[in-house]
């Protein structure tokens, strides 16, 4: 992903879930995808019950 993808994302207030995947990526994980993109990706524990 490029800069100017993650800036226009930033304006729009949204992340696509291609870009949270890339940035979990690209981050090691620092930033899960399910922050970025919740209503796509369930946070871990939550087919559980469990709240992060």
């Amino acid at each position: 992903m490029s800069q100017a993808a993650i800036w226009k994302a930033k304006r729009a207030g949204r992340v696509s879930p291609r870009l949270a995947a890339a940035i979990h990526r690209a981050t090691n994980g620092s930033i899960p995808k399910w922050r970025l993109c919740p209503d796509v990706f369930d946070a871990p524990g939550a087919e559980l019950g469990v709240s992060a």
